[in-house]
């Protein structure tokens, strides 16, 4: 498994359905990161739209249905996040999730600035309605420094997905951001060219 970027996820009907899932989100405000959040319930053929793909993606396939449900990897959740001055300064240092998920796909909604995605030591763009599948456990990701301008802002849904009758463990990896693990992450994410004025 690796890191795949994939263009047109959604259709415009289907990205309409996700926007009115979103208007029924109770946020809450994530001020260290500066953004908005909360936890989203997704239409079904959404769900299993999703789950193809992160299925694909791992394993090869896509049909699921002629799979056992023990082998595959089911949706687990979403999460929305909209990146903004009005929630604090927006950042994200080098982490990694720490849950029991194997595949994430990072989807953008929609957004007016440029924020490139860090995977390790290498930045990827992401355009409306594109995204990045990997596995958010094993690949140490974050946000280049960026000054966010009053009027600019970056939506995000984040869909997740494991094996639910034989979770990963990944709780090891719960360790503060100033870890050791993240040093040489940290360092080439400060050695970019900062983004902002």
């Amino acid at each position: 498994m690796s890191i795949k970027k994939i263009n047109n996820v959604f259709l415009s009907e289907e990205i309409k359905s996700l926007q009115g899932s979103i208007d029924k989100i109770i946020f809450k405000n994530d001020h260290a990161l500066g953004r908005q959040i909360g936890q989203i319930e997704i239409p079904y053929n959404l769900q299993k739209k999703l789950q193809n793909i992160a299925n694909y993606f791992v394993f090869g396939f896509s049909n699921t249905f002629s799979n056992p449900e023990s082998t595959i990897l089911t949706y687990s959740g979403t999460v929305y996040a909209e990146y903004n001055n009005k929630f604090g300064k927006p950042n994200l240092p080098p982490h990694l999730d720490h849950d029991t998920n194997d595949v994430i796909i990072n989807y953008q909604l929609s957004g007016n600035i440029k924020w490139e995605i860090g995977l390790n030591k290498k930045l990827y763009c992401l355009e409306d309605n594109s995204a990045l599948i990997f596995n958010g456990n094993k690949e140490i990701h974050w946000r280049p420094h960026k000054i966010f301008k009053n009027d600019e802002f970056l939506k995000m849904l984040f869909f997740r997905f494991g094996n639910k009758n034989n979770p990963s463990d990944y709780s090891h990896l719960d360790v503060m951001l100033d870890d050791e693990m993240f040093k040489e992450y940290n360092a080439f994410r400060d050695s970019l060219k900062y983004n902002g004025t």
